[in-house]
């Protein structure tokens, strides 16, 4: 079985714990740990809407989304999903440049409702005959 990498929160907490490293004054320390968080922040693409009394946010990066009763709270929520997913060892990531180099557009595209628009969209099934 391979050895997987370590995160970034695993290296930190080693880095923070190192006898060597906390012989530096406490501000280079901070420094070395800001410089490794923000190595390993990476901009998500991120699309919100209103659906139902709910903020939604969604990445269509890795398909994952969140809700939440505003933008911000939504947006949190997808963080810790995005989080849960990218630190799951059993699930297959995206490459690094996959992320950064999508490109999301919305369109509106005119699109015909049938004429009973204001009927439940439910189909039903048509009589079985034998």
């Amino acid at each position: 079985m391979a050895k997987s990498k370590p995160s970034v929160k695993e290296v930190i907490k080693k880095i923070e714990h190192d006898p060597q490293l906390q012989r530096l004054p406490p501000a280079a320390r901070r420094l070395i740990k800001a410089q490794l968080e923000s190595a390993m922040t990476v901009p998500f693409p991120v699309i919100t809407f209103k659906e139902a009394g709910w903020v939604v946010a969604s990445t269509p990066v890795i398909d994952v989304c969140a809700q939440g009763k505003t933008e911000e709270e939504a947006i949190e929520s997808l963080k810790g999903m995005i989080d849960d997913y990218m630190t799951d060892p059993d699930t297959k990531k995206p490459e690094i440049r996959q992320i950064v180099n999508m490109q999301v557009g919305i369109k509106t595209v005119p699109f015909k409702l049938p004429l009973n628009q204001g009927e439940s969209h439910t189909r039903k099934n048509p009589p079985v005959t034998a």
